[in-house]
């Protein structure tokens, strides 16, 4: 767990010259869960509430978040709760990094127009995908820094993730 989220380094870059990256200062937070289901890198996950660990230990286990879940060990679905992107590929049962808030690169779906910098994202029907919030009653999980261009279907983009949890 982060133990603070105080911004000590302000600089993008070291007395050297050398870029200092994301991790420095707090500017993304990254937490280690138990893949409940195969996870590859860049896949936005949640925790896998269908498992039948006790209550206090169903946030140790994650899978691919899917806009078309339902009841079944390692799916997920809308109405689960959204951790963050997976940093590198795990098989089940193996430990995952994810990204819980800040800027990594994560699976980005579009459906024909496009998707613009800055626009939010919430889960996609894609497993482990996230689209444009469509204004359904479906909670934030990020935001695009980069275009995503029409009919370009499913890439890996560079996205802010939305701390849903503090």
């Amino acid at each position: 767990m982060a133990t603070s989220s105080l911004i000590q380094y302000l600089d993008g870059t070291d007395s050297a010259g050398t870029t200092v990256g994301l991790s420095v200062s707090n500017r993304r937070v990254e937490e280690t869960f138990i893949a409940s289901s195969a996870i590859t890198a860049g896949q936005w996950v949640a925790l896998d509430l269908t498992t039948t660990l006790s209550d206090g230990d169903k946030s140790l286990k994650v899978a691919p978040a899917d806009g078309n879940g339902s009841a079944g060990t390692g799916v997920t679905s809308l109405n689960s709760v959204v951790v963050g992107v997976a940093l590198a590929a795990a098989a089940a049962g193996a430990r995952v990094e994810v990204v819980t808030r800040g800027m990594c690169e994560a699976s980005v779906t579009e459906s024909g127009s496009g998707i613009n910098v800055g626009d939010a994202l919430q889960i996609s029907n894609t497993a482990g995908s996230a689209a444009i919030t469509t204004g359904a009653l479906v909670p934030v999980c990020g935001f695009l820094v980069d275009v995503l261009a029409a009919a370009a279907g499913t890439a890996i983009r560079t996205v802010y993730v939305r701390a849903n949890w503090s």
